[in-house]
């Protein structure tokens, strides 16, 4: 067994309690008080800002919107698109267009039909403004709700003209059905084969020949029927 030299195991012992020994770490510095702030004065507060930029609009004027303008002029008009717009719902119409033969005349029959619904839509607004006046002056000395009631019934009288209008044009889109309905017989007893006849043409004319020519192959058709049967 090897002995271990006394002044080794010494050594080796104040080493271990050196290694041993536990360190004091330095104090942390308490951080330094923070001087209170004062605070902030509130902001002085916000009006809301008025006036006619701040009215809701909707598409030919909101119910509110309607009332609130006749309250300002019995004879004010509204567009298709809002109280902004340039098309007087009264005169506007949606664009149609027929780009077939009408040798009866069925959709300008039509067309003239619903033109024709617009005046009158525009006399009845007439009257409402007139009825509308009327009815302010009468007000006078009886408060602003004597007034909002006169521009409510003249709200009223506008859905009636408007009304009226679509029930004008309904009217007119249903006697131009029944107008086609009448050439189809009428076109039928003149040219009872029609469809043949056309086909004739469309060859004829991509041949470079004249569609006249069909009247030789289809004696029994009338000239006019090379209209009437044509289906571009």
């Amino acid at each position: 067994m090897t002995r271990t030299s006394p002044w080794i195991a010494a050594l080796l012992l104040a080493l271990g309690l050196a290694c041993a020994g536990e360190t004091t770490p330095d104090p942390v510095p308490e951080p330094e008080p923070v001087a209170e702030q004062p605070a902030p004065e509130p902001s002085p507060a916000r009006g809301k800002h008025k006036g006619k930029a701040g009215k809701r609009r909707g598409k030919a004027g909101a119910a509110d919107d309607v009332v609130a303008a006749y309250l300002e002029d019995c004879a004010a008009v509204f567009g298709v698109d809002g109280p902004d717009s340039s098309d007087d719902e009264c005169t506007w119409r949606e664009f149609d267009q027929n780009c077939a033969p009408d040798p009866f005349g069925c959709f300008d029959q039509g067309e003239g039909c619903k033109d024709d619904c617009q005046p009158r839509c525009v006399g009845c607004q007439a009257t409402c403004a007139g009825t509308c006046e009327s009815c302010k002056s009468s007000c006078e000395g009886k408060g602003a709700a004597c007034a909002r009631a006169c521009a409510e019934k003249r709200a009223a009288c506008r859905d009636t003209c408007l009304a009226a209008k679509g029930t004008c044009e309904g009217s007119c889109g249903e006697a131009e059905g029944r107008c086609y309905d009448e050439a189809e017989k009428k076109r039928a007893e003149k040219c009872p084969r029609c469809g043949d006849l056309n086909t004739c043409q469309y060859r004829k004319m991509s041949e470079g020949k004249e569609r006249e020519d069909c009247l030789k192959e289809f004696p029994d058709h009338a000239p006019e029927c090379l209209d009437l049967c044509y289906e571009p």
